[in-house]
């Protein structure tokens, strides 16, 4: 696997990357890059768990999903 990046990589990255950035800026503008980075990435995992949780052994609909 090569070690570079292609413009195709940094495009796709920007296009991912940019709304989640804007979101961070807009909610806490004050916010430096690496503040941006740490705060997008506890919301990122708190909204993992959450999924998670919301998951349903063998594809039964959880009690929280039928309310």
């Amino acid at each position: 696997m090569s070690d570079s990046l292609t413009v195709e990589d940094i495009e796709e990255a920007v296009k991912v990357w940019a709304p989640k950035f804007n979101l961070i800026r807009e909610l806490w503008p004050g916010a430096s890059i690496e503040e941006s980075l740490n705060l997008l990435s506890v919301i990122e995992e708190k909204a993992e768990e959450i999924k998670e949780e919301d998951k349903s052994p063998m594809g039964f609909v959880s009690e929280k999903k039928k309310k």
